[in-house]
């Protein structure tokens, strides 16, 4: 997926007979999907749907979607670097960082 799409129906993919079974389940009869990108990789879709009586989604309404989709992918990239870094801090200290209760006075 390159950017936001709308669809009044699910499109034709792998997924789509799942897709087809929660939009009815749902009630959901417009929907409109943009890719969660990381700065290396996509992460998943971001997808919305409307139900009852409201209007289909139109491409007016896709620029917003790609931009919550564009913060939320930056949000869980940030979010995996952070608990990389984490994880490579927490291994350093435990490796390098002499045991507390080798030392007496140590509390």
């Amino acid at each position: 997926m390159a950017g936001p799409e709308s669809y009044r129906d699910p499109p034709d993919s792998g997924i789509t007979a799942e897709q087809h079974r929660l939009f009815e389940v749902s009630g959901i009869h417009s929907a409109a999907m943009a890719p969660l990108r990381s700065t290396r990789d996509v992460l998943g879709a971001l997808t919305l749907g409307r139900t009852g009586s409201s209007d289909a989604f139109s491409v007016a309404d896709l620029p917003m979607l790609e931009d919550i989709a564009r913060r939320a992918g930056l949000a869980l990239d940030k979010a995996q670097l952070y608990q990389r870094r984490r994880k490579v801090a927490e291994t350093i200290q435990n490796h390098l960082v002499p045991r507390c209760r080798a030392y007496p006075d140590c509390k």
